[in-house]
């Protein structure tokens, strides 16, 4: 049974990757490299600002956009009191737990080795 605080189809946990020409890593990494479609893109202007793609049970995450390299996306049920946890003093929120749309309540921490961690809840 899907949990009704993430999307449907999804790990609690995504890896997610920020990629200086996100067309191309998209279309590469989706279809060449894993042998699946990208599904979940969003764009900004031409270019792709969210993509995803289904690897197995995972979901892939990937983008450009300013910001570390590496992204994990982590749906809990109560991701307020996960997000007040973990902001270690070393850490950074970037940006702060907020609404986004009609999708996702979500905030970022950025620890010192620039690594993003999200943590979510769907609306």
């Amino acid at each position: 049974m899907q949990a009704p605080w993430k999307p449907g189809g999804t790990t609690s946990l995504s890896p997610s990757s920020t990629v200086p020409d996100p067309e191309e890593a998209v279309a590469q990494s989706c279809a060449a490299v894993f042998g699946t479609g990208r599904r979940g893109v969003i764009h900004d202007g031409d270019a792709i600002m969210h993509a995803e793609c289904r690897i197995g049970d995972i979901v892939l995450i990937m983008g450009g956009a300013d910001g570390a390299p590496a992204h994990l996306h982590l749906y809990r049920r109560d991701p307020d009191t996960a997000f007040g946890q973990a902001v270690p003093e070393d850490a950074t929120v970037v940006p702060p737990k907020e609404e986004h749309g009609v999708s996702d309540r979500r905030g970022g921490v950025q620890s010192a080795d620039g690594a993003t961690w999200w943590r979510a809840r769907q609306c």
